[in-house]
């Protein structure tokens, strides 16, 4: 970690920020968005309650930020973003 990680976990990406609450998309894309071009490494998105009328997209995010250049899933063409599937047992 460098000082934009350690900056962006005490003041953002914290437990005791995030905890328990629901962000809409404008307030997600400010605070992923925050240290342009920075960005985390790697986003996995999910949904849950799919049948459920209010849908929720999951984020688990990495604490460190970096360069396009270096961000993962590069592959998928949409960097750092991948897709994880619910698994066969919900």
């Amino acid at each position: 970690m460098n000082s934009t990680d350690e900056y962006i976990q005490r003041g953002i990406l914290n437990y005791d920020n995030l905890e328990g609450r629901f962000f809409d998309f404008d307030s997600v894309i400010k605070m992923l968005g925050c240290r342009v071009p920075l960005c985390p490494i790697w986003v996995k998105v999910s949904l849950q309650n799919p049948g459920d009328e209010a849908l929720i997209v999951e984020l688990q995010t990495s604490l460190r930020f970096r360069k396009p250049s270096l961000l993962q899933n590069q592959k998928t063409g949409h960097p750092p973003f991948i897709a994880v599937l619910p698994s066969q047992n919900e």
